[in-house]
C-alpha cells in the first residue's frame, strides 16, 4: 500500500496547476501601506513554505509590498521544463542564483540593471542584439549535470578571488592538398610542340580550354598564444587586460605539368599543339605560385567593467592590433620554382579600437545603453624587387607602395521601453564620422602609374534603428525592426594596387591587377525585418524572419579589359530574403535542428557597369540550408550535420554559369561528423571528419576533400 501511495503522490496532476501573473495579482491583499510598516517584521514565520515545485515557474516579487515583478517559465535551453529547488542571494555578484532540480542548468538573475544577451551576437557595441526582456533578465548557465542544491561559501561572498588568469596556446601543421590548377584557352592554328596529357575542360563561362597542370600543394603552419589577466577591485568592479599572438607561414610544393612531348618528357614552356590547336606563350610563370607567405598579428587589450552608484554599468575597452603580411612572387620573365627574379610585397598594418559604454535604468520601464566608439586603421605597403624570389632578404630596390589612414568616431544610444508587460520598444541611433587620407608612390618610370598624394576627406552619417518585441503568450515572440547602416571603404580598396590570381580575359588562369579607388564613397543601407519565434512544445520550437535591405553606393569590383579589376561604387542594390529555423529534442540525449535561407539579390542601378543591372549580386547564394543532429549521452558527445550552398556568381554580368571546373563557384553539400568522449572534466578527446562524402566542388580553388582531425584537449 505504501508503494501505491508513493506512486500516486508523485503522479503529475492533470490538468497541471496554473498560477500565472493574473492569479498572483488577484491573490494579493495589501492591508497596510508599505510606508507605514516598521523596518523589521513584528511576527515570526517560516519562509520555507514559499518554496513550491509546481507550477514550474520562477516568480519575482517586490520586497516593498510583495507585488509581482515578473513570472518566468522554467524552460531550459533544450526545451525541457524543471522544478525550482532553491533561490540564493549572491550579493557580491548583484544577482540571484536559481538552482534547478531537473535540468543541467543554473540561472543567474542580475538585479543591478545589467543587460543580458543569450546566444551569438556579431557585435554588442553596435547594438546588433536585443537584450533579454527585463526587469531581472535571465542568464542560463549550462552545466555537465543537474545540481538541485548547493551553497555559496561566506568567504567567497566577502573575499572574492581578486586575481584570475587565462593562458592558452595552439599549433597546427598541415600538408594541405592541390587546390589550384592551370587552364589554357587555345587559339586558331597549330602549335610547334605536339603534346599529350591534357584534359579537355571549359572556363566557368563555358569557353573551351585545356587543363594542363597544377600549382602544387600549399602546406602551412600556424601557432597562437593568449594570456589574459583580470583583477577584482571589489565585489562590483574589475579591470582586465592581456595579449594574444598568432603567426602563419605558408609555402608551396613543386608544380606539376601534365603535358608530355613525343618522347615522354615533361613540357611546361613553349608554343604547344594541343589536339590540333595552338596554346601560345606557355611559361613557367603559368605554373609557379606565390611563395612563401607570412602573416602575423599581435593584439594587446585592456578594459574596465564596474557599477557606478547602484545601478549604472560602465564598460571601457581599448585594444591595439599590429599585423604583418608579406609574400613573394616570381617575375613573369624567366621564372623557376627554385628561384630567379621576383618581388616582395610587404604590407604591415595596424588597428586601434576603443569604446566607452554606460548602461542604466531610467525609471521602472526604461533601460538605456549609451556610448562612444573609436576605430583607426593604418597601413604602409612597400613592394621591392628581389634578385631571388625565394629569399625575401634579396632586396635590390623599392618599387612602389601606398600609405593609408582611416578613422571612424561613433556615438550611439539605445532606449529599451517596456510599453506593457508584453510589449517592448527599442529606439536607438548611431552617428559615425569618418576621415581618411593616403598616398601612392612609385619609383618606376612611365608608363607605370606615377606617385600621387590624395587629399584628406571625410563623411558622416546618422543611422537610426527602431524595433518592437511582442510576447502575446509565453510560448511566442513577435518582432519587427527598421534601421539604417553606414559602411566605410577599407584602406585596401582605397589606395592599394596589387597583383591577384584570376581568370584572364581569354578565360585562361593567370594574374590580374586589382586597383584601388581613392574616391570611393561609404556604402549606406536601409533594412526592415519582421519575424517571430514559437515554442510549440517544451522540446520543439521554430522561427521565421522576413527582411529586405536596400544598398546605395555599394562597394563593388568591376572587371575591365586588360585583366584589370577596379573598385567602384554601384548605384543601388537590393537584398531580400526569408530565414527559417527549427529545433526539436527527439530523445533525452538527441536533438535535431534545421535551417533554411532564401536570398534574392539584384543590382538595380549601376551606371559604371550597366551589364550588371538586373543581375544577382556577386558572391550571393540564392539558397542556404542546413540540418544537424547533436547527441550527448553520459561522457559521449556527437554531431552530424549537412550544409547546402547554391551556386554563386563571381562576374557582375552573371556569365559564369558552368560548375565543376577550375575557377568556378559551385553549388555544394558538405557533410561533417564529430564524436567526442570526456575522460574527466579536464581531459577530453574527439575525432572529426570533414566532407564525409568526399564531395568535389570549387570556390575558385578546389575545396578540401574528406579529411579527419583527432584532438586531445587538456584544461586546467
Amino acid at each position: 500500500m505504501i508503494e501505491v501511495l508513493a506512486a500516486w503522490i508523485y503522479t503529475p496532476p492533470k490538468p497541471p496547476p496554473k498560477w500565472d501573473a493574473a492569479d498572483i495579482g488577484a491573490s494579493q491583499i495589501v492591508n497596510l501601506d508599505a510606508n507605514d510598516l516598521p523596518a523589521r517584521p513584528v511576527f515570526k514565520a517560516d519562509p520555507s513554505n514559499l518554496t513550491n515545485y509546481l507550477p514550474q515557474s520562477l516568480v519575482a516579487l517586490d520586497a516593498k509590498d510583495l507585488s509581482m515583478i515578473k513570472v518566468a517559465p522554467v524552460v531550459g535551453k533544450t526545451g525541457k521544463t524543471s522544478r525550482v529547488s532553491a533561490v540564493y542571494d549572491a550579493r557580491p555578484r548583484n544577482s540571484f542564483i536559481a538552482a534547478l532540480k531537473d535540468i543541467p542548468e543554473v540561472w543567474k538573475i542580475p538585479c543591478d540593471g545589467r543587460p543580458v544577451y543569450n546566444g551569438l551576437v556579431r557585435d554588442y557595441q553596435y547594438k546588433e542584439a536585443i537584450a533579454e526582456p527585463g526587469p531581472l533578465p535571465l542568464r542560463q548557465i549550462v552545466l555537465d549535470d543537474a545540481i538541485d542544491d548547493f551553497f555559496l561559501q561566506p568567504e567567497r561572498r566577502h573575499h572574492p578571488r581578486r586575481l584570475a588568469h587565462e593562458i592558452g596556446a595552439g599549433y597546427q601543421n598541415r600538408d594541405s592538398y592541390v587546390n589550384e590548377f592551370v587552364v589554357k584557352t587555345p587559339i586558331a592554328g597549330a602549335g610547334v610542340i605536339p603534346v599529350t596529357g591534357w584534359q579537355a575542360t571549359t572556363s566557368r563561362d563555358g569557353t573551351p580550354g585545356y587543363l594542363i597542370g597544377d600549382k602544387g600543394r600549399t602546406p602551412w603552419t600556424s601557432a597562437n598564444a593568449t594570456v589574459k589577466l583580470s583583477y577584482k577591485l571589489d565585489a562590483r568592479d574589475k579591470v582586465y587586460g592581456g595579449i594574444s599572438w598568432q603567426e602563419t607561414e605558408q609555402d608551396y610544393t613543386p608544380f606539376t605539368s601534365y603535358l608530355r612531348n613525343s618522347s615522354g618528357a615533361t613540357v611546361s614552356t613553349g608554343v604547344v599543339n594541343i589536339n590540333g590547336e595552338q596554346v601560345t606563350s606557355l611559361s613557367l610563370f603559368d605554373f609557379v605560385n606565390n611563395s612563401p607567405l607570412h602573416e602575423a598579428a599581435t593584439r594587446i587589450f585592456a578594459g574596465y567593467e564596474g557599477i557606478i552608484g547602484t545601478d549604472k554599468l560602465l564598460k571601457v575597452d581599448l585594444a591595439q592590433i599590429d599585423r604583418k603580411y608579406s609574400f613573394t612572387a616570381a617575375s613573369p620573365m624567366a621564372p623557376s620554382y627554385e628561384g630567379g627574379p621576383g618581388t616582395l610585397t610587404d604590407t604591415p598594418n595596424s588597428g586601434l579600437d576603443g569604446s566607452i559604454q554606460l548602461s542604466f535604468p531610467m525609471g521602472e520601464k526604461q533601460f538605456w545603453v549609451t556610448g562612444l566608439a573609436f576605430h583607426r586603421d593604418e597601413v604602409k605597403q612597400k613592394i621591392y624587387t628581389l634578385s631571388n624570389w625565394r629569399d625575401d632578404g634579396s632586396r635590390t630596390k623599392l618599387n612602389n607602395g601606398y600609405n593609408g589612414t582611416s578613422t571612424t568616431t561613433s556615438l550611439f544610444a539605445q532606449d529599451e521601453i517596456a510599453l506593457t508587460n508584453k510589449l517592448k520598444a527599442y529606439l536607438g541611433g548611431r552617428w559615425d564620422y569618418w576621415e581618411t587620407k593616403g598616398d601612392f608612390f612609385n619609383t618606376l618610370p612611365p608608363p607605370a602609374p606615377q606617385s600621387e598624394r590624395y587629399s584628406s576627406r571625410s563623411d558622416s552619417a546618422f543611422s537610426p534603428k527602431a524595433s518592437m518585441v511582442y510576447k502575446p503568450v509565453e510560448a511566442a515572440t513577435l518582432r519587427a525592426s527598421y534601421g539604417r547602416s553606414f559602411r566605410t571603404p577599407p584602406n585596401l580598396d582605397l589606395y592599394s594596387t596589387s597583383t591577384v590570381r584570376c581568370i584572364l580575359d581569354n578565360q585562361s588562369t593567370g594574374t590580374c591587377i586589382a586597383r584601388g579607388n581613392p574616391d570611393l564613397e561609404p556604402e549606406t543601407g536601409t533594412t526592415w525585418e519582421v519575424g517571430g519565434d514559437w515554442r510549440f512544445t517544451n522540446s520543439t520550437q521554430a522561427g521565421l524572419t522576413v527582411y529586405e535591405t536596400r544598398l546605395k553606393d555599394l562597394i563593388y569590383t568591376k572587371r575591365t579589359p586588360g585583366n584589370l579589376i577596379d573598385r567602384i561604387n554601384a548605384g543601388e542594390a537590393r537584398v531580400r530574403g526569408i530565414e527559417l529555423t527549427a529545433r526539436t529534442r527527439l530523445t533525452k540525449w538527441l536533438e535535431l535542428d534545421a535551417n533554411y535561407a532564401w536570398i534574392d539579390s539584384e543590382m538595380l542601378e549601376n551606371d559604371a557597369d550597366p551589364s550588371s543591372v538586373g543581375k544577382r549580386l556577386t558572391n550571393s547564394p540564392e539558397h542556404i540550408a542546413g540540418i544537424g543532429l547533436t547527441a550527448q549521452h553520459g561522457p559521449w558527445t556527437g554531431t552530424l550535420n549537412a550544409r547546402y550552398v547554391s551556386h554563386v556568381y563571381f562576374t557582375a554580368a552573371n556569365t559564369d554559369v558552368v560548375e565543376g571546373v577550375p575557377g568556378s563557384y559551385d553549388a555544394y553539400t558538405l557533410v561533417n561528423a564529430k564524436a567526442g568522449y570526456a575522460f574527466s572534466k579536464t581531459v577530453k578527446a574527439s575525432l572529426g571528419i570533414h566532407n564525409l562524402l568526399d564531395e568535389k566542388a570549387y570556390s575558385f580553388f578546389l575545396l578540401p576533400g574528406r579529411s579527419a582531425v583527432a584532438e586531445l584537449d587538456f584544461s586546467f
